[in-house]
């Protein structure tokens, strides 16, 4: 089996036009309208802000498992790409555009 097979969509509330789910969420009260979200469509939750995607997770174990970096690699483009190619290989940007297979980068992460 392939991992497409395993994978399924992450649970989203109905978008509206130009603001997606900008409504499902309290200005005031915005931790107490995710965990709403949460209660209602389980503990992982995607949101469309305004042509943004973002994905909210409910659990620790959860967070626990997007933030383990042996599992993800880091993507450099955009302005990070553009920062890196200024600023190279070193200081404190590379914690930010260092590319995942880089030496540097995985030490400064072990020293932070």
């Amino acid at each position: 089996m392939t991992t497409e097979e395993h994978t399924k969509p992450i649970p989203q509330p109905p978008t509206k036009f130009l603001v997606g789910n900008l409504g499902d969420l309290d200005p005031e009260n915005a931790i107490q309208s995710m965990t709403g979200l949460i209660q209602q469509y389980g503990e992982i939750v995607k949101l469309s802000l305004i042509g943004r995607e973002i994905v909210i997770v409910g659990s620790q174990e959860l967070v626990n498992e997007v933030c383990d970096q042996t599992r993800f690699k880091k993507v450099v483009k955009g302005a990070l790409g553009q920062v890196r190619s200024v600023a190279g290989d070193g200081g404190i940007f590379r914690l930010f555009s260092g590319y995942i297979l880089a030496d540097r980068t995985r030490s400064i992460h072990r020293t932070w």
